[in-house]
């Protein structure tokens, strides 16, 4: 199956790539590996979505039947997908959005299809959350669609999903999908445990895309298993994930044993499209055999070249994936890149699979260039400032601008600036910004308009780069830029290096600092907050005037 296909891996410009088809024939079940470039072996991560749907509904059978060991708030007779998720939690801070229509009105469907209103927010989580410290801070995150207008993907919503579960199983998330789906299904090297995982000696080495430089596994042990369970926390392989691609070909039940898995409703629910998700196809990666793409509880529903297929991608730092389901093809494909770039890398494969499978026209070698192209111009997308070499003497210094930032959603970052005495500030400041210059300094000479953090987000650290202002209203600009920084190197390379952009950090957005006071009266001018202006996809209606709190995506106040 897979000769002739061979010749596109060289265009992914990826370290590593395993595959697992599955077909169903007859009643038969025939499976397929194929795995290419530098591996430690097979193992990698998959974002798990599909699971944490899949899961919910089948909790929600559990009731329906009388299975459940906890019983429901009173008042709520029936648990599924239309029950309000303020019903699941009443007088409770779990949920409330910041329109409270919204609060009152969404459904447990409305979270896991992304139509609740909120956009991704993928830098609010920080290592030491959990799901009941994450979601009361959702009331602070601002709106950018209301209840139900249209798909705005974002994983926190799935992490929520992962609490709903704990709170109505008795279980761990993690137990209640390794008792529900994994052992059911054989799926002896799946799990969530990362020193499980890394112990087995089959976990894959992870690599980024801007500089093809190793990174480590981003997962810790208890973000997998305590926070981001829900929305990307299982460690897979090809070998497994096609007993868990094969179930679903099967319409939820497993084709080994002939047990159900799925119960057919909730099979059903998940993957029939509630909501379109792109109506325009004609945008990077530009596929013209590929329909407009629907979206169900967790899967994405498309049409190639007349052939239907559910699938769902994603990845973390270091990794992607892909699961694609035909169920009128008796077809299914598995794809793990051990890569986090280009983004629609790990797509290149199996559609290149099912063209060759199916006998159907070979349009993918010629348009191969829009998935590895896909990250070419992200530094050329890069919010520039104007070079402060060019522009009169800012207003306010830029160091007048570090210190501790808050935010009711994300909560705080420090911010330090070079070439000056952190020895006057606590004794904590001081150590944590004489440690965060010197992980920049690893990359080279500091920027005396430049202020440095550390964050224990996604991206590691944040720099902060003045640029031109832009008028004399009270107002200082920055671009803000994320990034991951690792001064030590890491693998057999020691150098210091830094990973930014790729497919799973944005290259830097505009940020607009408000300050307060003139400069010659006592008070002098103090920094008042900031604001980032344009972090998230959509465009909400802002106002055409007012204060940069009301105008801003997410304002940070100065502590």
């Amino acid at each position: 199956m897979f000769s002739g296909i061979t010749a596109l891996l060289p265009l992914a410009g990826v370290p590593g790539q395993s595959i697992g088809v599955v077909r169903l024939n007859s009643g038969s079940v025939e499976v397929e590996f194929s795995t290419w470039g530098q591996y430690t072996e097979d193992g990698d991560l998959v974002v798990p979505e599909a699971f944490t749907a899949v899961t919910v509904g089948i909790l929600m059978d559990d009731f329906l039947n009388g299975r459940n060991v906890t019983a429901l708030p009173n008042g709520l007779q029936t648990f599924n997908w239309e029950t309000k998720v303020q019903d699941l939690f009443p007088g409770d801070t779990v949920w409330e959005l910041q329109d409270q229509w919204s609060t009152e009105k969404a459904n447990v469907a409305d979270t896991l299809s992304h139509v609740a209103g909120l956009t991704g927010h993928d830098f609010m989580y920080m290592s030491d959350d959990t799901p009941a410290t994450l979601a009361p801070r959702f009331r602070y995150l601002r709106q950018n669609f209301e209840l139900r207008q249209q798909y705005s993907y974002n994983s926190i919503m799935y992490i929520l999903a992962a609490h709903v579960i704990e709170t109505y199983s008795a279980k761990s998330f993690a137990d209640f999908v390794k008792e529900r789906i994994f052992e059911p299904l054989d799926m002896v090297s799946t799990a969530f445990d990362v020193e499980e995982a890394l112990s087995s000696g089959t976990m894959s080495q992870g690599w980024a895309s801007t500089n093809g430089r190793r990174i480590p596994l981003w997962l810790t042990e208890e973000m997998s298993t305590r926070l981001v369970g829900g929305a990307g926390g299982i460690m897979s392989n090809a070998v497994d994930m096609t007993k868990w691609a094969g179930m679903l070909l099967n319409g939820g039940v497993d084709p080994y044993t002939n047990k159900t898995i799925v119960p057919a409703w909730i099979f059903d629910a998940t993957t029939t499209a509630r909501t379109i998700v792109a109506g325009n196809v004609t945008g990077p990666p530009q596929i013209p055999s590929r329909s407009i793409i629907g979206y169900g509880l967790g899967w994405a529903r498309l049409s190639y070249q007349g052939h239907d297929i559910l699938t769902h991608d994603g990845g973390v730092p270091g990794f992607l994936t892909t699961v694609m389901v035909l169920p009128e093809d008796n077809l299914a494909i598995v794809s793990f890149v051990n890569a986090d770039g280009p983004d629609s890398i790990s797509e290149l494969l199996p559609f290149a699979i099912i063209e060759s499978t199916l006998g159907l026209n070979n349009t993918i070698q010629s348009e191969a260039g829009a998935f590895t192209g896909s990250n070419s111009s992200s530094a050329d997308s890069t919010p520039s400032p104007s070079s402060t070499s060019n522009c009169t003497a800012p207003k306010v210094p830029t160091a007048q601008f570090a210190g501790t930032y808050t935010s009711g959603g994300y909560g705080n970052i420090t911010f330090c600036a070079p070439n000056t005495n952190n020895t006057d500030a606590d004794a904590g400041t001081s150590a944590y910004c004489n440690g965060t210059l010197a992980d920049f300094a690893s990359l080279g000479p500091l920027d005396a308009n430049t202020l440095y953090a550390r964050s224990p987000r996604i991206a590691s650290h944040f720099s902060m780069e003045r640029a031109c202002d832009s008028d004399s209203s009270g107002t200082a600009d920055f671009v803000i830029r994320p990034l991951s920084i690792y001064p030590h190197g890491y693998g057999k390379n020691t150098t210091a290096f830094a990973e930014q952009g790729g497919s799973q950090l944005p290259p830097g957005w505009h940020v607009k600092c408000v300050v307060d006071g003139d400069g010659q009266s006592a008070k002098g001018v103090t920094a008042v907050g900031y604001g980032w202006m344009d972090i998230e996809d959509g465009q909400w209606t802002k106002p055409s005037q007012g204060t940069m709190q009301n105008l801003a995506d997410v304002w940070w106040d100065k502590v």
